[in-house]
């Protein structure tokens, strides 16, 4: 099936609540404001704010370059500081909290025919920062969409129990998976005692607590099959097996699978299908039952995934909070990168998110 504007809000319509309505660039699917901004972050839909530079938070949520790592990207945090946090970006962008928003696929030909289509729609300049719209080139083959598949993937695994991301650290060598899939026990089960998330959720949504309250507080058991997954999305090709063969040599992934539009049989038994059937979405997983992951790699990544979800929970802090909770948890200032990472390695996930809660709640750390 083809991704047109129709058949993307038909697709999100089974993903995400919202309701249909009518704007000046056609129509849209009513979202909240949480689900709006996870949206953007992981297809690069822009808030439309402006004509010239819309925003997007797509590329301002990273933390780390490679996994089993910790040499900081500049995103979240700048150096040792917090800067693109999803908490500073809406004190910068108030709209961001405010309102429903509404997500917009138009589609396009060139980019001369969408600035013509945005200023025949919004005259003299005018915008409207509660429209949130989804380029589809037609021009492209796959009309450019591979993060929307990433998104859909996403939330399809979020509703089956996994914390998932896209675009996840890996290495140079091997490249950045499209998706990854994870079963944490430990992690799911904490979010779900503090009432803060379901036991499925992305990566992003840690650092979305403090502020974008409108959250799914699902008390639904987390799955508990400890699987790892990896992904990798295309849709101006089907070629995807290759890629996978690589991301699966580091050991770290029980399982595979390719994501495409309208491919409906991987290309080895041992790897699974996502794919879209009828305006709905399928995913057949691999038969061979083997786990592919290699057990004490697998640990090692694990113990750094835990890590890394803490830089994304401590993401949720004002710089002047973050001291605090470093003179709190490691009994002194936070003067270097080195005392950052202490904090976020020495301390396991539930006391970054008891401690968490407990401000957030009491106002003090």
């Amino acid at each position: 099936m083809s991704l047109d504007a129709n058949k993307i809000l038909e697709l999100l319509e089974t993903l995400v609540s919202g309701s249909r309505t009518e704007t000046p660039l056609g129509p849209g699917l009513i979202v909240s404001p949480r689900d709006a901004f996870l949206f953007s972050a992981i297809t690069g839909s822009t808030y439309f704010e402006n004509h010239v530079y819309p925003f997007t938070p797509k590329g301002l949520l990273k933390i780390f370059y490679n996994a089993l790592d910790y040499n900081f990207v500049t995103g979240i945090f700048d150096n040792l500081a917090l800067k693109n946090t999803p908490h500073y970006i809406s004190e910068r962008r108030n709209y961001l909290l405010e309102n429903n928003k509404t997500i917009v696929p138009v589609e396009i030909n060139s980019e001369q025919e969408f600035k013509k289509t945005l200023k025949e729609a919004f005259p003299n300049n005018a915008f409207d920062n509660d429209l949130i719209i989804l380029r589809v080139d037609l021009s492209k083959k796959g009309y450019g969409l591979e993060s929307f598949l990433e998104y859909l993937v996403c939330k399809y695994f979020n509703r089956h129990g996994f914390i998932t991301e896209n675009q996840i650290p890996l290495s140079h060598a091997l490249g950045s998976p499209d998706f990854g899939g994870f079963s944490i026990s430990e992690v799911q089960k904490s979010v779900i005692e503090h009432g803060v998330l379901s036991a499925g959720f992305n990566v992003i949504e840690l650092s979305m607590i403090r502020d974008f309250t409108d959250h799914t507080k699902a008390m639904e058991e987390p799955n508990i099959s400890s699987k790892f997954l990896v992904g990798e999305a295309k849709t101006s090709t089907s070629s995807m097996e290759l890629q996978l063969r690589k991301y699966l040599r580091s050991g770290y992934f029980d399982e595979a699978l390719e994501i495409h539009p309208t491919k409906s049989k991987s290309s080895s038994n041992d790897l699974g299908m996502f794919f879209l059937k009828d305006n709905r979405i399928s995913f057949v997983p691999g038969s061979n039952p083997i786990s592919l992951s290699d057990s004490p790699k697998k640990e090692n990544y694990k113990n750094w995934l835990i890590s890394y979800f803490n830089c994304y929970l401590i993401s949720n802090y004002t710089n002047d909070e973050l001291n605090l909770v470093c003179n709190k948890l490691l009994g002194k200032k936070l003067q270097s990168k080195n005392d950052l990472i202490e904090l976020v390695k020495n301390f396991d996930f539930n006391t970054h998110l008891e401690t968490l809660n407990k401000f957030l709640k009491n106002g003090t750390i």
